[in-house]
Formats: structure tokens, C-alpha cells, sequence
């Protein structure tokens, strides 16, 4: 049914453990959830209510958190917490607000958290969703909230706007108990019929539940994992207010024998909140694309042909061509979301930064012949690192596309060498980084593209001779500053990192084994109940339809059973993400391995551990 494919057809529960309720204003946790609450605490769940305001701004405030304890009550729920945020004044604290949600996770723990929709209407309802989003979007590993977070789903509930739901929950059985607890807000009650108009919208939900259901919640829920993943303005479309008066920037793109990702990546540029005053497409290939820019007659594009003359010369080319404050690169093959040069030009002039770089989400486009189709796969957030400049020296964790900086640096910096086949963007940073810090946004803004198709899937390109030789081509170009100093700080970051990243794959190994048991211990289950099934039909084929002790048997396990494949295949999602979070983590140690190998391999390395063995021996064994 394609319904079903856009809607749910049925109502299914939440089973949880831990629950986290966020919500904005006293009332909006029973007028979102508090059906779904009620049902959660009588099965037992743990449920923390965390309001975070106290509706100064429609109503006493004393009244209304005494009106939202009685409600709790009501519905068998603990008293609500209150936090002091300005009621309508939450979009004026972002950072506050994301630190107070991350200190509630970090002390619940919970396998649910609720939070408002950001389809919603209310200005600090989507703060706070916000809030969440961009909280669960910076967690690394590593990270107590993410600790806390790594089993729980994120579901968006609905007060003033509906929600695009995935979830239906039915509260038939506490519908009368949630009208009750919504009437118990007196105060608001008096503004308007509130009760009786969430109750209508429940009921609504209900219209594609069987009949018996009478009422539901609708929520739209992800996994964290695919929170982390999903581009902020996929959830929020709009900007968030207007954009102040920031400075100009101008963005070189270039491009060589790929017109239709040319096409994708001025796509996004074009639907910038914030659009870039000037745009050099630099085209290094032979393959025209003339028409591919006319199409583009909203953005200010300079066209520049290159001829072949490689990727350090195209940037330059590029770079020439500018006149604005500000200069970012975007390759054919990447894409920058909505929000990108907004919240990078924001953090620039907020930090008084001269550079500044974002998070990318890595994702690989696979090409199928076969099917004439090309489907995304391993989306993982693989660059997201503070500045260090001694890191910068062995390993590029800063994508060209990430970056804003001041065209002035280029003065001081240089311009990109022309010499290098691949790595030069990293050589630039590597001297970029010589001459400013670059100030992190750690916020996931663009995307970094691998294109394969199914005969090239599993290759590696950092095995590639080209690859090897780039990379080695770049440490030569800059041993001079790899120092002892520089290689001991480093040595010490990377040592405490890879010792957190041990432990966290030895906590994930261990869940993961965990569930894996319980998912087998589900399988024989089931394998058991489908031999019972298929006894209970032969005994129904020789008793009859009619026997309904029969009937009964064969209906209990055809629920066990089905319940048991809802379970199993929820564990194997599960698995599926904890097995994605593990090769991340190996991932990471390996790249901090090859990190440390190239220390340890260094010259200056050797004769810096030389000359400590030299001190120790002459202090006595103090060094």
C-alpha cells in the first residue's frame, strides 16, 4: 500500500528504559507527550522532565510550575525540573541551551529522548530542537554526551505544528487521564480550550489506526547515528532569523571533465542563505562547461579556463579573480548545505577569526551499471577535529571545502604551489596554519563526496602509488617543522586520545556482543515458535477450523512470533549501527597509529629520545 510507505498504518509503542522529555514551556510536555509519558512510567520506565523555562511570558510563573507538578502527577509522572531560560528568549542563547541538554543527557543516560519538533511554530521550541540537533551533530567519540546517548533514539513531538511522523503511539487507554492533566493548567486553560483541541489533534492521528484506536501521539523519531548524519536543513529549512551584515566571500570552484557534479555543486551554491558575492568556476579540463554556468545566471560567476594546467594553478587561477574579504574553494565533486557560508562567515566575525572550517559529512556515491543508478552509502562524520598545528604536520584533517579565511592571509601564506599533483591543499594549510589559528565550527555544514561504483567498492585510495607519493612529497616539503618539541606535544595529545578511543571500542565491543547474543537467543526463539506454528497447523488441519482452543494456540504464536521478528530486526538495526560506530572508532585509532608510526620514524623523534636517555643518565635517572 503506498500509503503506508508515506504514513503509519499502525501504532507502536515505545520501550524504553531511561526517558529524557525536553520541553519549553510548563504544559508542553503533557500537551505534546503526556499520553506517551503516562504509558512509559506505568511499564516501568524511568521519566525526567526538564523544562526550560518557567512561562513568565503567559502567566505566573509560580502558578504555572505548580500547574505542570499537578499534571505529572496526574499522569504518574515525577515533578517536572525548571530551568531558568527567558521565556521567548531562547533563540538569544544557543550555547546555553546546547550545554544544559548536554548536561541533562549526560546525567539520565536515556534510551529516549523527546524533544519539540523544529517543524515547530513556537520560536523557543525550535530552539530547543535545535539545540539537540546541533548538540547530537557535534558529539565525537570520546565524548561523555555521546556516552550517555550512544543507545538512545531521538523522537520529535508535536504541539503547534504538526509533525511529519513515522511513530503513532496509541493512548486510547489514557486519553481520558491526558485531557484531566491538560485541564490542570488552569491558567492557560483560561486563554484558550487547549484540552479540547490537542485531544481533537490525537484524535486525528488516530484516522489511519484501526477503529478501536481512538487517540495517538505522533512523533518523528531517528537513531542519534542518523541525527548525527542528516544535514541540519533537512530539519530546518528556513534560516533562523535574518542574517546580520557580514562580509563579503567569494568561492573558487574547480572542475575538470565532470559537468554534471559541476552542475550539483553550484546547485548548492545557489541555495545559500548567505550567497557568495563572487564565484571563479576554473574549468582545468577539456570537456566545456559553458552551459552548465549560463544556467547559473543568479550567481556572479567568472569563468576562467585553465587548460590543463593542474590543480595548485586552477586554485590560483581562481584566487586571482577574487576581490572579496573573504575566499573558500569548492570543488566539482563536494557539496555545501543552505546554511554554510552563514554560519562560518557568523563564527568569523563572532571569534574575530582570520580562518575559520567546519565539519563535513563523508559519504561515498556508488554507481551501479548494473541498475543504471547511484546510491549513497557509508555516510560518517570523518573530519572533525580542534586545531592543532602539530597534528596539521602529519595528517590533513581539514577538507578544502570546510574552509573560510581572510584573502589578506594570502599575503603572509603564499599562494598554492603549482608543483604538487595531489596534497596541495594540505601544503597550503600546512602554511596557512604557520601565520593564524583556524578557529573550529564544529557543526556539520558540507559534504565531502568519494565516487566508486561496484566493480571499484573496497578499494583504497590511500593505498593508490599516487597517493603514497603525494603524501611522502608533503613531509619532505615540511620536515623542517617537525620539531622534537612539536612531535613530543603531539605524541602526548595522541596518546591520551588513542587510550579514550580503547576504551570506548572496548565498551562498543562489548554491547555489541551483547546485543548480538540476544539477537541469536531471538533467532532459535523464533525457530522454536515457527516448529510449535507449524505443529498447531497440522493439529488445526486434522481438528477443523472450528477448533478454537486450536485457533487461540496458533493466534498467541503468531504474535510471539511477530513480535519476536519486530524485535529481532530492531536488534539487527542496532547491531548494524553500533558496527558502523565501531569501524569509526577503528578508523580513528588507525589514523592516530599512522600518526604515531611517522613520530616515532622521525629523525628528530630518535635523536630528541637520544638526548633524554643522555639527560636521565646524567641527573640520575631524572630527566
Amino acid at each position: 500500500m503506498d500509503e503506508a510507505r508515506r504514513f503509519p498504518y499502525e501504532a507502536k509503542p515505545f520501550e524504553a528504559r531511561k526517558v529524557l522529555l525536553l520541553a519549553a514551556h510548563p504544559d508542553d510536555e503533557v500537551l505534546g507527550a503526556g499520553g506517551t509519558l503516562a504509558l512509559l512510567a506505568a511499564a516501568g520506565a524511568a521519566v525526567r522532565v526538564a523544562v526550560f523555562s518557567r512561562g513568565e511570558a503567559w502567566g505566573d510563573p509560580a502558578v504555572r510550575m505548580e500547574e505542570s507538578r499537578g499534571a505529572a502527577s496526574a499522569l504518574g509522572l515525577p515533578p517536572p525540573e525548571f530551568l531558568e531560560f527567558p521565556d521567548r528568549g531562547f533563540a538569544g542563547r544557543p550555547d546555553d541551551l546546547r550545554e544544559a541538554v548536554r548536561r541533562l543527557i549526560v546525567e539520565t543516560g536515556p534510551d529516549l529522548l523527546l524533544c519539540p519538533a523544529p517543524s515547530e511554530l513556537h520560536p523557543d521550541h525550535r530552539a530547543l530542537a535545535r539545540a539537540v540537533v546541533l548538540l547530537v551533530q557535534s558529539l565525537r567519540v570520546g565524548d561523555d554526551a555521546l556516552q550517555s546517548l550512544w543507545r538512545a533514539s531521538v523522537a520529535f513531538y508535536e504541539v503547534s505544528h504538526p509533525v511529519a511522523a513515522d511513530r503513532l503511539v496509541d493512548i486510547t487507554a489514557v486519553a481520558e487521564k491526558k485531557e484531566a492533566a491538560v485541564r490542570l493548567f488552569a491558567s492557560q486553560q483560561a486563554r484558550n480550550d487547549f484540552a479540547r483541541k490537542m485531544l481533537g489533534l490525537n484524535a486525528y492521528r488516530s484516522y489511519t489506526l484501526p477503529a478501536e484506536v481512538t487517540h495517538a501521539e505522533a512523533f518523528r523519531v531517528l537513531a542519534w547515528q542518523e541525527l548525527q548524519t542528516t544535514p541540519l536543513t533537512a530539519l530546518f529549512p528556513e534560516p533562523e532569523g535574518p542574517a546580520a551584515d557580514l562580509p563579503s566571500v567569494g568561492v573558487v570552484v574547480r572542475t575538470k571533465d565532470r559537468p554534471a557534479l559541476l552542475h550539483e555543486a553550484l546547485l548548492s551554491l545557489a541555495a545559500q542563505f548567505v550567497r557568495p558575492a563572487q564565484v571563479a568556476v576554473v574549468n582545468d579540463g577539456k570537456v566545456p562547461v559553458d552551459g552548465v554556468v549560463s544556467a547559473f545566471g543568479d550567481l556572479k560567476i567568472t569563468l576562467i579556463e585553465a587548460g590543463g594546467q593542474g590543480r595548485g594553478a586552477a586554485a590560483n587561477l581562481g584566487l586571482r579573480a577574487l576581490t572579496t574579504e573573504f575566499a573558500a574553494f569548492l570543488d566539482d565533486d563536494d557539496l555545501v548545505y543552505p546554511q554554510h557560508y552563514r554560519r562560518l562567515l557568523e563564527t568569523a566575525v563572532a571569534g574575530r577569526a582570520e580562518a575559520v572550517y567546519s565539519d563535513a559529512l563523508s559519504t561515498v556515491q556508488v554507481f551501479d551499471p548494473a541498475e543504471g543508478k547511484v546510491t549513497v552509502r557509508d555516510k560518517v562524520i570523518a573530519y572533525s577535529r580542534d586545531f592543532d598545528p602539530d597534528h596539521l604536520l602529519y595528517d590533513n584533517y581539514i577538507p578544502f571545502h570546510t574552509l573560510l579565511f581572510r584573502r589578506r592571509l594570502l599575503d603572509a601564506a603564499g599562494l598554492i604551489r603549482e608543483d604538487l599533483a595531489v596534497f596541495e591543499d594540505w601544503e597550503w594549510l600546512i602554511r596557512l596554519s604557520r601565520h593564524t589559528p583556524l578557529l573550529h565550527l564544529r557543526e556539520l555544514t558540507c559534504e565531502y563526496r568519494h565516487f566508486s561504483s561496484t566493480q571499484t567498492l573496497g578499494e583504497d585510495p590511500r593505498s593508490k602509488p599516487e597517493f603514497i607519493q603525494g603524501r611522502r612529497r608533503v613531509l619532505e616539503l615540511t620536515r623542517a617543522l617537525r620539531t622534537p618539541a612539536a612531535e613530543e606535544r603531539l605524541f602526548k595529545r595522541l596518546a591520551e586520545r588513542a587510550d579514550r578511543l580503547e576504551r570506548e571500542k572496548a565498551v562498543l565491543a562489548g554491547e555489541t556482543a551483547f546485543l548480538r547474543q540476544q539477537a541469536a537467543d531471538m533467532t532459535v526463539e523464533r525457530e522454536r515458535l515457527g516448529r510449535e506454528l507449524a505443529t498447531v497447523h497440522g493439529e488445526l488441519k486434522q481438528a477443523g477450523a472450528e477448533n478454537a482452543v486450536l485457533r487461540r494456540r496458533h493466534e498467541e504464536r503468531m504474535e510471539q512470533v511477530n513480535g519476536l521478528e519486530e524485535g529481532l530486526a530492531e536488534h539487527r538495526e542496532e547491531v548494524a549501527r553500533l558496527d558502523a560506530h565501531l569501524k569509526s572508532a577503528y578508523d580513528e585509532i588507525h589514523r592516530l597509529n599512522t600518526t604515531l608510526a611517522l613520530i616515532y620514524a622521525s629523525k628528530t623523534w630518535k635523536v630528541h629520545s637520544w638526548v633524554q636517555r643522555i639527560k636521565r643518565g646524567l641527573t640520575g635517572g631524572k630527566a
